[in-house]
């Protein structure tokens, strides 16, 4: 039977056996596996097997009976599995959420696509609509004196300059400009109020979002050899609450510990009374004694190897775990002086005091492998392993829940019996695989030679390999238990500086990495945490492995530290430089709605100004204002034939010619007769066109201060011609000496 399979099965019938009132203890799920392992019957056989592990008098068996039963009766699955939001076709709170939360990690990419949709859709509306090119309404070549055929448009003048009394006259009779070149368009442009008002909120909320770094000084990590055992510091003597407790007893111990206390023959032997009488009666009366050897249940001693704490661990539980099923069991604790003492005594005792004290007792001695033949034919003393590869001992091992298991282990600089179980205990149960917690996994993790060191140091590459290959769940489980763990042992630790000063250095460090990977959760651990980054600085921070663990330099792994800003993996230096960071805002949570608010508000800025003419002459734009439909700023060319009219018009050399806008605004350039060719063209750059109402006439053009030449077009044109004719050819204008700058002269100052 598949173990996943199992795990299901006996979780639900237990559950449902707890409801309805069954003491139930963790050994009762291990027999249920045992027993469902060797069962090769029916289902109905089944539960005459089960029900004597739990059912104490035969109201309980009727009861197990019927669940059983009810339990067992085909119909509709009892096991819903979670559902997955993914696929789910009914959108429920859950699928809402999710597709939520999705969304906002892509936030700025869904940003980011979007606008390269805009920009590529906005260049394929700009090849299939170009702008047309629009001809001039008029075209006039000026020749001499010629008039120029009328233009289409109304010559009544739209304003009156102050400067010049009007001249009552016919329109035919004096001069007029006209244009010749094409139209300009009135453009769609962003309105300067929504331009202003987009771009002050996004630089606000982003002004908002910030955070100002502080300068911290650098921290360069010590150069110490990763590739040396004794580049950490070596076992950590921090006395430990005990946990043997978590530790699931396996049946098979039950039943060595029964055939081991069977009698056993002596050596000494004594009379058998029934024997010695059939002999007598069969020797026709002659006496004949009959002697049998005296049984006795065998006395065992184990010698324990006390400087490899696992192990050392492993075998005591195991003596403690057969002196519970009436197993006689002494063990001692042996060192390299090859003398012993009991658990909890000071008293040493030679292996000669050892043998007067256990004269008859049998001696089991793991480290050399003088065990009984009933635990090898139970568990596997095989051969252990040396390599240091962990991807070796992962294919070693076979088992991915002991394996997260082993990789928890390097959470703690060195190898302690009671951080094996309360790590193994948080790790399996993370992982729900609790009933692999047993004698069996524990002794494939003695074989393991880098593992079970009398210095009880895993290697620091090692160490580094396991924390990048350990889950994050089952990291984080692994910490808290050794948290708790440490902080459980207060009653315990003697007044010693130097444990005392170790042990808050590891509860610095697990309270660090736990407040990293989460500070509003684990805010209650920020004062510890904050110690060790002040050892951190100070260069005073744990062992090597966990500085380059929690360094990652290269970002070549995941850690649990993460951002306080963005939740995103990070360095324990950028966490510390985020978390130490000067903040406009303290809330992550806040800074980042003003961040992305910011980047929507500039990306809705960079959408106007790509469709301003999709979004012109929409009900939105009416309502809101957002595009202007107006003239742009342009230059104005105006060509005048240098004709018989206009050298008779001017004295001097030099022809002073001004535009004046609808605005009021003036453009001046002074032109130079002498040299001219049979034109002379000025240009006036920078006009103002916007605002300018449809029905208000453009410009006008003046001579030195004096001519006043209409534009009747109430629209600008890139080019026009000035034809000078009628009576304004007998007009003298006045002399220019001195030269006139071009500029633009306000209308506050024509007054």
């Amino acid at each position: 039977m598949d173990d996943a399979a199992l795990n299901i099965a006996f979780d639900e019938l237990l559950g449902i056996l707890r409801k309805a009132g069954f003491q139930l203890s963790p050994n009762d799920y291990v027999e249920f596996a045992a027993i469902f392992r060797q069962f090769n019957g029916t289902r109905e056989e089944l539960k005459y097997l089960l029900a004597p592990v739990i059912c104490r008098n035969s109201g309980d068996q009727q009861r197990f009976y019927q669940l059983y039963d009810k339990y067992t009766t085909p119909g509709p699955a009892k096991h819903v599995p979670p559902e997955d939001p993914v696929n789910n076709p009914y959108i429920t709170e859950k699928t809402a959420t999710h597709f939520l939360r999705i969304s906002s990690r892509g936030y700025y990419a869904w940003l980011m696509g979007l606008l390269l949709f805009a920009i590529g859709f906005r260049m394929l509306l700009m090849h299939l609509y170009p702008k047309p090119v629009n001809a001039p309404a008029i075209s006039v070549t000026a020749h001499s004196d010629s008039v120029a055929p009328e233009p289409a448009v109304s010559n009544a003048r739209t304003f009156v300059l102050k400067t010049q009394k009007p001249i009552v006259r016919d329109p035919k009779d004096y001069s007029i400009a006209v244009p010749t070149g094409p139209e300009i368009e009135k453009v769609n442009s962003v309105h300067s109020s929504t331009f202003a008002w987009l771009f002050v909120l996004g630089s606000a909320a982003f002004i908002l979002s910030l955070t100002f770094f502080p300068l911290r000084r650098s921290r360069s990590r010590p150069h110490v050899d990763i590739d040396r055992i004794d580049s950490d510091f070596g076992l950590l003597d921090i006395p430990l609450p005990t946990r043997d407790r978590l530790i699931r007893d396996l049946p098979v111990l039950a039943h060595i510990a029964r055939d081991l206390a069977q009698p056993q023959p002596t050596e000494y032997s004594r009379l058998a009374i029934r024997q010695t009488i059939s002999e007598s009666i069969r020797a026709d009366g002659l006496l004949t004694p009959v002697y049998e050897a005296i049984h006795r249940r065998p006395e065992y001693v184990f010698l324990i190897d006390s400087r490899n704490p696992l192990r050392a661990g492993l075998y005591r539980y195991l003596g403690r775990t057969l002196a519970k099923y009436s197993l006689p069991v002494h063990y001692y604790l042996g060192d390299a002086s090859d003398s012993f003492r009991a658990d909890g005594s000071t008293r040493r005792l030679s292996r000669y005091q050892l043998e007067q004290r256990h004269g008859d007792a049998r001696w089991i001695d793991f480290e050399t492998g003088d065990i009984p033949a009933a635990f090898g034919e139970a568990f596997d003393f095989g051969v252990p392993t040396d390599s240091p590869g962990v991807a070796d001992i992962h294919e070693w091992l076979d088992d991915e829940d002991l394996f997260q298991w082993l990789c928890a282990l390097a959470v703690f600089p060195t190898v302690r019996w009671e951080v094996t179980l309360a790590v193994g205990a948080a790790v399996l149960k993370q992982r729900g695989a609790l009933h692999k917690l047993h004698f069996g996994s524990l002794l494939r993790f003695s074989q393991i030679g880098w593992l079970a060191t009398s210095t009880g140091a895993i290697p620091p590459r090692v160490r580094l390999g396991l924390l990048q290959a350990l889950g994050l769940e089952e990291e984080l489980a692994a910490r808290r238990a050794v948290l708790e763990l440490l902080r459980n042992s207060d009653d315990i630790l003697v007044n010693e500086a130097g444990r005392a000063r170790d042990k808050l250095m590891q509860i610095h460090t697990q309270s660090f990495i736990l407040f990293a990977h989460d500070t509003r959760k684990n805010k209650d651990l920020e004062a510890d945490a904050r110690h060790f980054m002040n050892a951190w600085d100070r260069e005073h921070a744990a062992d090597l492995a966990t500085v380059l663990y929690l360094s990652n330099p290269d970002g070549a792994w995941s850690t649990p530290v993460r951002s306080p800003d963005d939740r995103r993996p990070a360095g324990a230096d950028k966490f510390m430089q985020e978390l130490l960071a000067l903040k406009v805002i303290g809330n992550p949570k806040v800074r980042s709605v003003f961040r992305k608010l910011s980047a929507a508000l500039f990306f809705l800025l960079v959408l106007i100004f790509l469709f301003t003419d999709l979004l012109a002459p929409t009900r939105l734009n009416a309502a809101a204002g957002l595009v202007d439909h107006d003239y742009p700023q342009a230059a104005v060319t105006v060509t005048i034939p240098v004709t018989d009219c206009l050298r008779h018009m001017v004295r001097g050399h030099q022809l002073l010619v001004t535009l004046k806008n609808y605005d009021y605004n003036e453009y001046s350039q002074l032109l130079d007769l002498d040299g001219a060719g049979d034109t002379l063209r000025a240009s006036f750059g920078g006009i103002t066109m916007n605002g300018k109402d449809s029905s208000v006439q453009a410009f006008q053009l003046i001579l030195n201060k004096t001519l006043v030449v209409d534009c009747p077009g109430k629209s600008y044109h890139s080019s026009y011609n000035l034809l000078l004719r009628g009576e304004d050819c007998a007009v003298r204008l006045p002399e220019f000496k001195r030269a006139v700058e071009r500029r633009v002269v306000p209308h506050s100052e024509q007054q």
